[in-house]
């Protein structure tokens, strides 16, 4: 049986809170607690102001929600609500008589409260039968992201997409250089996101297989934990084949 706990947890505008008992998102997850110090009322007023954002594109005005929804409290009620939700981080105005628009926190919240909502729906055997397609694949980060997105479209019956961080902005975790033949090697990049890359370089001069170990270890003290940008921008005094193999490190992130 789970119980709630009272908190002594006051804000600024002297509310109190109880923590209710937790709620799963999925396997393993919890929903951050900080969610349950919206009341119900301010939970409401939030996803009425996602959804129409979503749907109006346009920053949404307390006295549109009064006049739009059955809220059961007045556009003061409204406002004051709204005034606390942007103290939060949950909304953004630009002043105060301006309309309400959905911060990150927001959508998160929305989206959490869906999957919450919706969980029970999934049938055992489908969550079952995700969790071993996933399974089979958790050391493949790319097949990961597809499985995710295949079946993110099967339970919702639309387009799914599995998106990564922006190449750009990864760094680099491990670099390795592969002799095949005399002027030809294999670059291996690795970065922070476990996702690999591999690239055929071709050696102007046969290199050694000790000398392009060499080589390897003088490149990883250079690159290592470095963006795309910084390798652009900071390194200097490399020889020419080290020259070489950085453009090319820097063209396959």
């Amino acid at each position: 049986m789970s119980i709630g706990v009272m908190l002594d947890l006051s804000n600024s505008r002297g509310r109190s809170y109880r923590r209710p008992p937790n709620r799963r998102i999925g396997p393993g997850r919890d929903l951050l607690w900080r969610e349950y110090m919206l009341t119900q009322r301010q939970r409401y007023i939030l996803d009425l102001i996602v959804g129409d954002y979503i749907r109006l594109a346009t920053p949404i005005a307390s006295e549109s929600l009064a006049r739009n929804h059955n809220v059961g409290v007045s556009s003061a009620t409204i406002r004051n609500e709204v005034a606390f939700l942007e103290d939060e981080g949950y909304i953004n105005r630009p002043h105060a008589s301006a309309g309400s628009v959905p911060e990150d926190k927001a959508y998160r919240r929305y989206v959490e409260s869906v999957l919450v909502d919706d969980a029970d729906a999934i049938p055992p055997a489908t969550m079952q039968a995700a969790s071993r397609q996933l399974a089979d694949v958790e050391n493949d980060v790319d097949a990961w992201g597809d499985a995710a997105a295949s079946l993110l479209a099967q339970l919702v019956g639309n387009l799914g997409i599995a998106t990564f961080p922006k190449m750009k902005q990864s760094r680099i975790k491990h670099l390795e250089l592969v002799p095949v033949q005399d002027f030809l090697a294999v670059l291996i990049v690795v970065l922070e996101q476990a996702r690999l890359r591999k690239q055929l370089v071709r050696l102007d001069d046969p290199v050694e297989t000790r000398d392009l170990e060499t080589i390897s270890q003088r490149l990883r003290r250079e690159v290592l934990g470095l963006t795309r940008d910084q390798i652009e921008s900071k390194l200097t005094h490399l020889s020419p084949i080290e020259e070489s193999l950085i453009e090319a490190t820097v063209l396959i992130l």
